[in-house]
């Protein structure tokens, strides 16, 4: 029985402009997006924001498509299975700094361009374009920074604060604003393409190893716009984190507090400033998810509460008509 997972939260939500940057490469060589768009639960129109598991679904099937995981961005292609053989030449690193060398280096020589590299000045750590593509967007940039910071994110399980973005390019007309998805000042027309972030986060030690890797990858790309965005609250990073995994599988809360990069005390603060606990958004995603299963798929009532954490049935029952109002049978 494959897993069932939350539809994501409103927050959580792709502008349709990036769908629509993301498309441009089949468009300009005359493949109609439609199909990819409706197997991946998108409408054609993109008059909606669609989810980040929507859009990570696209992406791999413009990868399957185009054999490239970089969107035709580069001066090369990034063939299918780059990304994970990325993850693997970072994840024996022993700190930031050192999967950030490693990685650069692996996608300067799979892209040519662009191509990035790590320096310091001034307590910044500097992630500086040195081959620009002739073309590029500032979208293409955004990608390049996605995959790059977005595998070092996990690796430190700890969001990668940014002081500063600079585009050498001009800035993108009727797109979002970029500075809410980097959480940071962002600058056009600039001398150079470069990230700018506290030099002190280069010593973090990576926390994961290589049997970490195949389960990463089965939630890539899209666990790499949960783990990277900037505009979320506390309680949207739980739901997108939750959301990537069955019920059955949501880890405990101090489990949780460190894959989301903080402190299990300062989580749960920030968690209660918002009105909320760990406990009362496992409870509504499970109950959400559980009316939509019950309306639309064919598991037994048994097997829901299975598939819901729930060790006996009966306690999924009690739980089910104290939230609803009504057993679970009589609202199939």
């Amino acid at each position: 029985m494959s897993k069932i997972t939350m539809t994501q939260h409103r927050n959580s939500l792709i502008s349709p402009c990036f769908v629509e940057e993301a498309l441009k490469p089949l468009l300009s060589r005359g493949i109609d997006p439609a199909p990819l768009l409706n197997s991946c639960g998108i409408d054609a129109t993109l008059q909606e924001p669609v989810t980040i598991r929507s859009y990570g679904k696209l992406w791999r099937r413009i990868a399957d498509v185009l054999d490239d995981e970089f969107f035709c961005l580069g001066a090369r292609q990034m063939p299918r299975g780059s990304f994970e053989l990325l993850c693997h030449s970072v994840i024996t690193s022993l700190t930031l700094e050192e999967a950030l060398a490693r990685g650069l280096k692996f996608l300067s020589i799979v892209l040519h361009q662009p191509s990035a590299r790590l320096q310091g000045a001034k307590g910044q750590a500097i992630l500086q374009v040195v081959q620009e593509v002739t073309t590029a967007s500032a979208f293409t940039y955004r990608t390049f920074w996605l995959i790059i910071l977005g595998v070092c994110c996990w690796l430190i399980a700890k969001r990668i604060p940014l002081l500063k973005v600079e585009f050498a390019c001009e800035a993108p007309r009727d797109m979002p604003d970029y500075s809410v998805f980097f959480g940071c000042q962002v600058e056009y027309g600039a001398k150079n393409t470069a990230v700018y972030f506290d030099k002190n986060l280069l010593t973090l030690p990576n926390l994961r190893r290589p049997a970490d890797v195949p389960k990463f990858l089965q939630m890539a790309p899209a666990n790499l716009l949960i783990r990277y965005r900037h505009d979320q609250t506390f309680t949207d990073l739980v739901r997108t984190t939750l959301e990537t995994s069955s019920p059955a599988d949501w880890p405990k809360f101090d489990r949780l507090a460190t894959s989301v990069g903080t402190a299990p005390s300062i989580l749960r603060r920030k968690l209660k400033s918002e009105g909320t606990s760990y406990s009362k958004i496992k409870d509504s995603m499970r109950m959400k998810l559980s009316r939509d299963i019950l309306e639309t798929g064919d598991m037994t009532i048994s097997e829901l509460a299975f598939h819901m954490g729930y060790s006996e049935p009966s306690a999924f029952y009690r739980a089910f008509k104290k939230a609803n109002g009504t057993s679970p049978r009589s609202r199939r």
